[in-house]
């Protein structure tokens, strides 16, 4: 983060009130590392609920990265000059903590040891 200088956003939901302000990112990868792990503007959202979840979990994703970085996620999230807001679209192959590093990872490699330790084989 680069030391005193703030940024004072916009007045929106995703941004809370007018003249709150953040420390910006110094780079593109801090910076889409800083909006996943927030949750901040995304708009693509995946209900997950894999083998072992007790229940569905939510999570936001951009789909301008998703679509930068995965050929597969390109075509699935090509719907149009108009996207809607709350696309949603299901996974259940995988457990939540699993599907959570993965997006991690494309947001921002690498993967953390705990998604490491999750998608060890016995």
């Amino acid at each position: 983060m680069r030391k005193g200088f703030r940024a004072k956003p916009a007045d929106s939901p995703t941004h809370g009130a007018a003249g709150e302000t953040f420390d910006l990112p110094s780079t593109l990868l801090d910076s889409n590392r800083r909006m996943f792990e927030q949750q901040d503007g995304c708009d693509v959202i995946f209900a997950v609920k894999g083998p072992g979840d007790a229940a569905e979990t939510k999570i936001g994703a951009h789909r301008y990265v998703l679509c930068s970085r995965s050929p597969v996620f390109h075509r699935t999230l090509q719907w149009g000059s108009k996207s809607p807001p709350d696309k949603k679209l299901k996974e259940n192959d995988f457990p939540a903590l699993v599907f959570r590093e993965f997006l991690r990872f494309v947001n921002h490699p690498p993967p953390t040891n705990k998604a490491l330790e999750a998608i060890k084989v016995p």
